[in-house]
C-alpha cells in the first residue's frame, strides 16, 4: 500500500534563538526595528522583527518592546544549532543554521531569506564512525556515547566552528581582511570569504581532552580564542561516596593559517556535575561555569571564585566555596545565563525561576559571586518556587538569548532577553536595571569600596596606560543595579504531546468559557450574518453543529499541562435567527451619525441594515433599510424601501451621508434612508445601445469606485451638494473628462489597448505607513528607510487597484493626486502567481530571484483560460499590528495572499521617469479551495480593534493576523452568503484527561544528614474529570505517591445492568516507581462516569466511581479495547480480560511478549503489539474458544514507540514508528505462512517523520460527510515538539503520479538553507540492498508545488505526462484533514 505524509499543525515548540541587530530590513518608516529574534525548533525556523514604538523612548522602559513575524519556512532537517556571523563584503549580519553534519549560511535578501552557502562534514570519518556506533537492530544495548552537536561562531566574526563525534572540532575560517589571504595560492582566493575548511582532533592536540561537553569563544582577543569544558575521565554522579572533581577548562587560541593552537591556560579539578560555561563580557574576562550545585567564574589565568548554591555541593566536590548560599536552595541543572550588564547576569532555571546575581571585582579580579531577587510586576506565586528568586510564568526554557536595547533618555541600560521553550509558550522579557534598594528604600551609592591605597601605582598602567576594567568596574562611585523584569510579548507553543484524544463537539446550548487552545486555530469572532438556507426558529432552538475535535494534552514534569482543542475549521459559536433576513441576497451594516443642532454635542451615531432580497425565481429584489438597536442588535423597523437592486453600500462624507449604489445610479442618503441626492450615470454608458449595467462599487469618504459590466471603470467625487464630477479609468491617453491618467506617463505604460476590460477594482486608504513612493530619478539609487520617511511621497490618500481581464494579467496602482490619478505600480506577475510582486517599470531582477524560477514571461492559451475573479487589499491585523495584504481569487479556484512590504533600495540601470511605489508585495499564503456553490467574494471587514478578511461562498475563509503567529487562513464550518461583523466572541470545547501532578505536601526523601539539600520530588498522578461546558474540574481521583500515569482507554465493557449487555467504562493502567533495588509493579483501576441526579447545572452533574482496582506485577504499559474484553499489557505478558459482575477483572486469555509493550491497537480481532526493543508483533484473538496467539511479527529489532492499522478499501498494512522517528509500512501475507511457524512482517517502505512520536490516532476517513461507512483509514502523529501530521493511503494510479511529481520537485525546485528533502526522508537500513523509500510521498514537499509560479508548474508536470490542473485536483482530493 501507498501512502503520503504530510503536516497537519507546524511545530510549535523552540530548541534554539539567536538575536541580530542587523538582519532584515522589513520595519515601517514609522517604527524602530532594532533587530531581530531568530528561533528554530526541529524541521522549523523562524525570524522576528523587535519594533520599539517611539512611545518607549519617552517612559525609559521596554515595556513597549513587541515582535512581529516576517518569515517562516521549513528545512529538510532537523536544526540543531543557531549562531550570527558578519561576511566580508556583505551587508547585514547572517544566520549559521546547524542541520546535524551541515551547515547553512542564510542572508535577509529582497523581503525573503536565501541560501549564501551550504558546508557538509556528512562524509567527514568521525561522522561516518559515529552513525555506525548508533543504536541499531544488532547493537540496540550497546554503550554508545551521548554526543551533542555544537555550534558556535567567534565574536570578531573570523570563524566557525561545530563539534563532531570523537571530540573533533570542524572549522570553517572566515576572512574579514583581506591582507590574511597573503601568502595563499591563486585558488584559496576563490573560496573568499570563507578559506578552506579542515578538521582538527582535540585528543591531538592534548591526550587529556576528550568527552567535550560545552565550547565558548572568547571576546578581546585578536585570534580566535575557545574555551573547552570537558572530562578526561567518564563520571558518573549517582551514587558517588567519594566526591570527584573531574572536569578541566581550556583556553587555547585558534591560527587556521599558521595550524598552531597554542594553550593560554587550564584549569583542573572542577566538579563532576559542571553544565555548560558562558563567556564574560570583554570588561570582565574569562568564562562562568555553571554546575548543578554551584556558579564558577574561570579567568583566563586559570583562577577561579564560586558560590554553593545548595547543600548537595558538599557531596560532589572537594572544593572550598568562596560564598555559600546553600539555603537559598538553588537547583542550577537545566538553567541558562544571559547578561544584563557587564557585571550583572540572570540565571534562568529549570522550574522558570529568574535570579540575578552580581559579580564583585576587585581590582582586576573577580573576588565573588552574589545572589539576589529581581524585581518584577508580573511575578507568580508558587509554594515550590527557591527562597530566592522571581518566578515570571515560564514553561520550562530551553534557550535564552539576550537582547541590547538602545538606553533610556535618563542613560539608564536596558535590555531583554528571549526565552525559548520547546514545552510551552515562548516569553520576552524586559531587564530595566534600576538602583538598588536598601531597606530603608533609599538607593545604594557608593557601596563598592576601593581596596587598593590611592598612591598605589599598578605598574601595567604605567606602562600602558589605563585599563577598561578600572575605570569601569572598580570605580568608588559605582552604583549598585537590581534589575526589574517584564514579560512583553508571548509566542504561543504546543510543546510536548504527551496523549491525544479524538471526539465531536458536545451538544450544549450554552457557550463553553474560556478554554485555553490554540492560538491560531482556536480563536474566532462572532457574527450576525444570514446564513445560505439558515432552518427558522428563534436562536434558543438552534442546536450547535457537532463537528470532529482533537484534544490533545501538552506540558509535563514541574510545568502545568494544558489542554488545547484542534479543529480543522473554524466554526460558529453561536447562531443568532433573524427571520426577517431569510433570503437576502446581501447584507450591509452601516454607522452613520444623526443630524444635531450645530451647538448640541455630542453627535449620536447609528447603525443601519440595509437588506437585499431576492425574489422567488432568484432575481434581486427590492432592498430594505432597517433600523438597529446598536445594544442587542435587534431589527426594530423598516424606515425605507428601494425597489430596484443594490449593488454597494457605505458611509460617505465623514459619517454623515450614507451612499447607496444601485445598477444605473447612486443615492446619496441621510440617516434615515431618505434620498437626499441622485446621481445617474446614464451619460457615461458605453457607446452602443446595450445597457451597462453597474456589477461593482465601492464606497470610501468622498469617492465612490464604480465598474460597468462592460468593463470599464469610474471614480465619482461625491459632494455635500447635488453637484459632483466622474472620472473614468483608462489604459491610455485618452480621457473622457481630461483628467484620467496624468500626462507625464512614458508611451510603453500606456501602450494597453483600451479594449482590455478590468475585472475588478477597488479603493483602499493606506494608514499603516507602508506604502510610500520613489521619486522620479535618472539614476539608480538606494534609499534606507529615514531617507525615504524623509524625501518619499507618501501615498496614504486613496489607492485604487485593478485587474484587467487581459491574459497578460496586471495589477495597477493608482494614487488621488490633487484630482488627478497617476500611475505609480504596474506588475505583470499576477498572471504567473510571482513570489514577488515589484513595479515592473523600475526592475525585475528581485522578482525573478523570488520566483525561483528563470523568470520567462509566458502567457496563457486557449486550453488554459486563466482569468482574476476578484483582488483585494485590505488592512489585517489587531490594534497597532496592522498590516495591508493584496488578496487574489483566481477563476481556477486559487487564491493567492501577499504581504506589503516596505522597499527600501531601488536598482535599475533604467531610468525611473515617474513615481514607484515603494513596495514589494511577497507571497505568503497559497489556498486552492474548492469549485464553488454559491457566489464568492472578498469582503474586508472590522471587529472592534480587529481588521480581518472573510472570503465567502460554498467554502468560506477567514483571513486574521497576530503579530507573532503571522497571517492565519482558515476555513469557515458553514457556508456564507454574505457577511456583516456587529460583535465579537469566543469558542471553546472539552475533554476528560490524566495528567502529572505533584503534591507540594509531600515530604523529602531522607538521604544524607547534610544542611540546606534541596528537597527530592515525588511524582503523583491524579485523573481529573472536567465539565464539558464550563471547562471547570468536577471530579477526580487522586493515585498513590511515585504512582504515575501510563495510558487511559475508553472502554466498552461487558455489564448486565443494562439492556444492551455493555457499558461504557474509563480504564487506567499506572505504573509505582519503588527505587533502583525493587522492580516496577502497577495498578489497573477501572471507572465508571455517573451523572448526579438533582445537581445545579442545566447540562448535568457528573463525577467518577471507582468500579475496582486490580494490582499487576509490572507496569501496566498499554491497554486496547476488543469487543466486550480488555487487553492489557503488562511487564512481559499481555492479558485479554473480561469485566466480571462489574466489580472485578477475570483473565480470559494471555501471551508471553517482549520486555516491554510501548503501545496496543485493534482492528476488529486483530491486534498489533508494539515493543520497545523487538518490534511489532501481530495476533488475533479467539472468543470461543478463548484464544490469544501470535500470527506474525517483524524479526527485526526496532524500539518501536507507535503502531496502527492503515486500512484502504480492501487492503490493510501496519505502520510502525520508533524512537528515532521512522515510520516503516509493513505487509502480512497468510498464504506464504504455515500453520505451525509465525508468518514474517515484510518490510515494504521506509520514511523518516522528523521528530518523534508521542501519540498516533487512528481515526476512519470518509469521501463525504455524509457517509457512514469509511473505506479507508487515517493516522494523526503528534510529536515532542507541537506538531501534528497525518498519513493517507492513496490508490496507486494517483501515487505514480505524485511521485514523479515529487520527483520533479526535489530536482527542479531551490530548497530552503540548500537542503535535499530526499536524504532528509531516507532511512538507513542494514538488511536490505536497497533503500525501501518509494512508498510514502512527503506531503510538506509536494504542498510547495501549489507556491510555485504557474510557467513553474507547467515546466515541472510536463515531463511527468500530466497537467497542472490534474495535480491541483489530486492535492485538493487528499484534504489532509480528518
Amino acid at each position: 500500500m501507498q501512502a503520503i505524509h504530510a503536516p497537519l499543525i507546524p511545530q510549535t515548540g523552540i530548541t534554539h534563538v539567536l538575536f541580530l541587530r542587523q538582519f532584515t530590513a522589513s520595519a515601517k518608516y514609522d517604527e524602530e526595528v532594532i533587530g531581530n529574534v531568530v528561533v528554530a525548533g526541529g524541521e522549523r525556523v523562524r525570524v522576528y522583527d523587535l519594533v520599539l514604538p517611539s512611545t518607549r523612548q519617552k517612559n525609559g522602559t521596554g515595556n513597549g518592546l513587541r515582535m512581529r513575524k516576517v518569515w517562516d519556512q521549513r528545512g529538510a532537517g532537523e536544526v540543531t544549532g543557531l549562531q550570527g556571523v558578519r561576511l566580508v563584503g556583505g551587508e547585514g549580519e547572517k544566520v549559521v543554521v546547524a542541520w546535524g553534519a551541515k551547515l547553512s549560511i542564510l542572508e535577509w535578501s529582497g523581503g525573503e531569506v536565501t541560501t549564501v552557502s551550504l558546508h557538509t562534514f556528512e562524509r567527514a570519518p568521525q561522522v561516518s564512525r559515529y552513525e555506525l556506533t548508533m543504536p541499531s537492530a544488532e547493537q540496540l544495548y550497546a554503550n554508545t556515547e551521548d554526543f551533542s552537536p555544537l555550534l558556535r561562531t567567534d565574536p570578531q566574526d573570523k570563524m566557525i566552528v561545530q563539534l563532531l563525534p570523537e571530540d573533533s572540532l570542524a572549522i570553517i575560517p572566515l576572512v574579514q581582511d583581506m591582507e590574511e589571504l597573503e601568502g595563499l595560492d591563486s585558488t584559496s582566493v576563490r573560496d573568499v570569504p570563507y578559506m578552506p575548511s579542515f578538521i582538527l582532533s582535540l585528543p591531538e592536540l592534548s591526550p587529556t581532552l576528550q568527552n567535550v561537553k560545552d565550547l565558548a569563544f572568547l571576546p578581546g582577543f585578536n585570534n580566535p580564542t575557545l574555551a573547552v569544558l570537558f572530562c578526561p575521565i567518564p563520571t558518573a554522579t549517582g551514587r558517588t561516596t567519594v566526591p570527584r572533581d573531574t572536569y578541566h577548562i581550556e583556553i587555547r587560541t585558534l591560527d587556521p593559517l599558521g595550524q598552531t593552537y597554542p594553550l593560554i591556560s587550564s584549569t583542573e579539578d572542577l566538579p563532576s556535575d559542571s553544565q555548560y560555561i558562558v563567556p564574560c563580557p570583554q570588561s570582565i574576562g574569562g568564562v562562568l561555569l555553571v554546575t548543578a550545585t554551584a556558579v564558577f567564574h574561570v579567568d583566563q589565568s586559570g583562577k577561579y571564585v564560586c558560590t554553593s548554591s545548595n547543600g548537595w555541593f558538599k557531596l560532589v566536590s572537594n572544593i572550598t566555596p568562596t560564598k555559600r548560599r546553600e539555603e537559598y536552595l538553588l537547583e542550577l541543572d537545566g538553567s541558562h545565563v544571559v547578561w544584563a550588564d557587564d557585571g550583572n547576569f540572570l540565571m534562568v532555571l529549570r522550574d522558570s525561576t529568574i535570579i540575578q546575581a552580581r559579580l564583585e571585582v576587585e581590582g582586576r579580579s573577580v573576588v565573588g559571586i552574589e545572589f539576589l531577587s529581581p524585581l518584577g510586576t508580573e511575578a507568580v506565586e508558587s509554594s515550590t518556587s527557591p527562597k530566592i528568586g522571581l518566578q515570571m510564568g515560564l514553561d520550562q526554557p530551553s534557550s535564552v538569548c539576550g537582547i541590547v536595547l538602545p538606553p533610556s533618555e535618563d542613560g539608564r541600560a536596558c535590555s531583554a532577553f528571549f526565552a525559548a521553550s520547546a514545552v510551552g509558550d515562548s516569553c520576552l522579557i524586559s531587564v530595566d536595571l534600576v538602583p538598588e534598594q536598601t531597606l530603608g528604600g533609599e538607593a545604594m551609592d557608593g557601596t563598592m569600596e576601593a581596596k587598593h591605597e590611592e598612591m598605589e601605582v599598578d605598574l601595567d598602567d604605567d606602562l600602558y596606560g589605563d585599563s577598561i576594567i578600572r575605570s569601569d568596574l572598580t570605580r568608588a562611585e559605582r552604583k549598585l543595579m537590581q534589575a526589574h523584569l517584564s514579560v512583553t510579548a508571548k509566542v504561543h507553543g504546543i510543546g510536548y504531546i504527551s496523549d491525544m484524544a479524538f471526539g465531536v463537539t458536545p451538544e450544549s446550548k450554552s457557550a463553553r468559557e474560556n478554554v485555553p487552545g490554540v492560538s491560531m486555530v482556536s480563536r474566532s469572532y462572532e457574527y450576525y450574518y444570514a446564513l445560505h438556507d439558515m432552518p427558522s426558529g428563534l436562536e434558543q432552538n438552534i442546536p450547535a453543529t457537532r463537528e470532529p475535535e482533537i484534544a490533545i494534552l501538552q506540558g509535563g514534569g514541574k510545568g502545568s499541562s494544558t489542554v488545547d482543542l484542534i479543529r480543522p475549521q473554524l466554526r460558529t459559536n453561536k447562531k443568532r435567527k433573524y427571520q426577517e433576513l431569510v433570503g437576502s441576497a446581501n447584507v450591509w451594516a452601516v454607522r452613520v451619525n444623526l443630524d444635531v443642532e450645530p451647538m448640541e454635542q455630542p453627535q449620536e451615531s447609528v447603525t443601519r441594515l440595509f437588506q437585499a432580497q431576492t425574489n422567488d425565481d432568484g432575481a434581486h429584489g427590492s432592498t430594505y433599510v432597517w433600523a438597529v438597536d446598536s445594544d442587542s442588535g435587534e431589527l426594530q423597523e423598516v424606515l425605507t424601501t428601494y425597489e430596484e437592486e443594490t449593488i454597494a453600500v457605505g458611509s460617505c462624507l465623514n459619517e454623515s451621508r450614507i451612499a447607496r449604489v444601485s445598477p444605473y445610479a447612486i443615492n446619496v442618503l441621510d440617516a434615515d434612508g431618505g434620498t437626499i441626492a441622485e446621481h445617474h450615470l446614464d451619460e457615461f454608458a458605453n457607446d452602443t445601445d446595450d445597457p451597462d449595467p453597474i456589477v461593482q462599487a465601492d464606497v470610501h469618504s468622498q469617492l465612490v469606485l464604480v465598474r460597468h459590466k462592460s468593463g470599464r471603470v469610474f471614480i465619482v467625487h461625491l459632494a455635500a451638494g447635488p453637484t459632483f464630477k466622474a472620472v473614468e479609468v483608462q489604459r491610455d491617453k485618452a480621457s473622457r473628462m481630461q483628467c484620467s491618467l496624468s500626462p507625464n506617463l512614458p508611451a510603453d505604460e500606456i501602450s494597453e489597448p483600451q479594449s482590455r476590460a478590468f475585472t475588478s477594482a477597488q479603493i483602499f486608504s493606506d494608514d499603516s505607513g507602508v506604502f510610500r513612493t520613489f521619486e522620479p530619478s535618472s539614476s539608480s539609487h538606494q534609499l534606507t528607510s529615514p531617507e525615504i520617511g524623509r524625501n518619499g511621497r507618501a501615498a496614504t490618500r486613496t489607492t485604487l487597484v485593478a485587474s484587467p481581464r487581459a491574459l497578460d494579467s496586471q495589477l495597477l496602482a493608482l494614487t488621488n493626486v490633487t484630482g488627478e490619478f497617476e500611475l505609480i505600480f504596474k506588475s505583470n506577475g499576477l498572471n504567473n502567481a510571482d513570489q514577488a510582486l515589484v513595479d515592473d517599470g523600475l526592475d525585475r531582477n528581485e522578482s525573478d530571484h523570488m520566483d525561483r524560477s528563470n523568470g520567462a514571461e509566458t502567457h496563457s492559451g486557449e486550453d488554459d483560460p486563466l482569468r482574476i475573479e476578484q483582488i483585494c487589499i485590505s488592512h489585517i491585523g489587531n490594534r497597532d499590528n496592522v498590516r495591508p495584504y493584496l488578496m487574489v481569487l483566481y477563476s481556477t479556484d486559487m487564491l493567492l495572499v501577499y504581504e506589503a512590504q516596505p522597499r527600501f533600495t531601488l536598482e535599475s540601470d533604467a531610468k525611473t521617469p515617474r513615481r514607484s511605489l515603494a513596495v514589494r508585495f511577497r507571497k505568503v499564503i497559497t489556498k486552492i479551495l474548492g469549485r464553488p456553490k454559491l457566489s464568492r467574494s472578498i469582503v474586508p471587514a472590522m471587529l472592534e480593534d480587529c481588521k480581518f478578511a472573510c472570503l465567502t461562498g460554498s467554502q468560506p475563509v477567514l483571513l486574521i493576523e497576530d503579530e507573532l503567529e503571522g497571517l492565519i487562513c482558515s476555513s469557515w464550518s458553514e457556508p456564507i452568503d454574505c457577511v456583516t461583523a456587529l460583535n465579537i466572541d469566543t469558542k471553546f470545547g472539552l475533554l476528560i484527561c490524566a495528567g502529572e501532578l505533584y503534591n507540594d505536601e509531600c515530604e523529602p526523601v531522607p538521604g544524607p544528614e547534610v544542611q540546606n539539600l534541596s528537597p527530592a520530588i515525588i511524582e503523583r498522578s491524579t485523573l481529573e474529570l472536567f465539565n464539558p461546558h464550563t471547562w471547570t474540574v468536577v471530579d477526580g481521583y487522586e493515585f498513590d505517591e511515585n504512582e504515575i500515569v501510563l495510558c487511559v482507554e475508553n472502554m466498552m465493557l461487558e455489564a448486565t445492568s443494562t439492556e444492551a449487555g455493555v457499558k461504557r467504562y474509563l480504564v487506567v493502567g499506572t505504573s509505582v516507581n519503588r527505587g533502583e533495588d525493587m522492580s516496577s509493579k502497577g495498578n489497573t483501576y477501572v471507572f465508571e462516569i455517573i451523572e448526579v441526579i438533582g445537581g445545579v447545572d442545566e447540562n448535568g452533574d457528573w463525577s467518577l466511581r471507582l468500579i475496582c482496582t486490580e494490582e499487576a506485577r509490572g507496569p501496566v504499559s498499554a491497554l486496547a479495547n476488543v469487543g466486550q474484553y480488555m487487553v492489557q499489557a503488562m511487564g512481559q505478558k499481555v492479558y485479554v480480560k473480561a469485566l466480571d459482575k462489574e466489580d472485578h477483572l477475570v483473565p480470559v486469555a494471555f501471551l508471553d511478549v517482549p520486555p516491554y509493550i510501548t503501545s496496543i491497537k485493534v482492528f476488529k480481532n486483530l491486534i498489533l503489539l508494539g515493543d520497545m526493543v523487538k518490534g511489532v508483533w501481530l495476533a488475533v484473538f479467539q472468543e470461543t474458544p478463548f484464544r490469544l496467539d501470535v500470527i506474525a511479527k517483524d524479526f527485526y529489532d526496532v524500539s518501536v514507540v507507535a503502531v496502527d492499522f492503515l486500512a484502504s478499501e480492501n487492503m490493510i498494512t501496519f505502520s510502525t514508528v520508533d524512537d528515532q522517528g521512522d515510520l516503516r509500512l509493513l505487509e502480512f501475507n497468510p498464504d506464504q505462512s504455515a500453520s505451525n511457524e509465525v508468518a514474517k512482517l515484510v518490510r515494504r517502505t521506509e520514511y523518516h517523520i522528523g521528530q518523534p512520536v508521542t501519540k498516533s490516532l487512528m481515526v476512519a476517513r470518509r469521501k463525504t460527510v455524509e457517509d457512514r461507512i469509511a473505506p479507508q483509514t487515517q493516522i494523526i502523529y503528534a510529536d515532542a515538539l507541537g506538531g501534528v501530521s497525518t498519513l493517507i493511503p492513496l490508490k496507486a494510479a494517483r501515487f505514480k503520479r505524485l511521485q514523479l511529481l515529487q520527483g520533479q520537485v526535489t530536482r527542479s525546485v531551490q530548497h530552503m538553507a540548500g537542503l535535499n528533502p530526499k536524504a532528509y526522508r531516507h532511512v538507513a537500513n542494514r538488511h536490505q540492498a536497497r533503500a525501501l523509500n518509494k512508498g510514502v510521498l512527503d506531503g510538506f514537499l509536494l504542498q510547495t508545488f501549489i507556491e510555485l509560479p504557474f510557467d513553474k508548474q507547467k515546466e515541472l508536470v510536463g515531463p511527468i505526462g500530466t497537467n497542472r490542473e490534474t495535480i491541483i485536483n489530486d492535492l485538493v482530493d487528499l484534504s489532509f484533514t480528518w
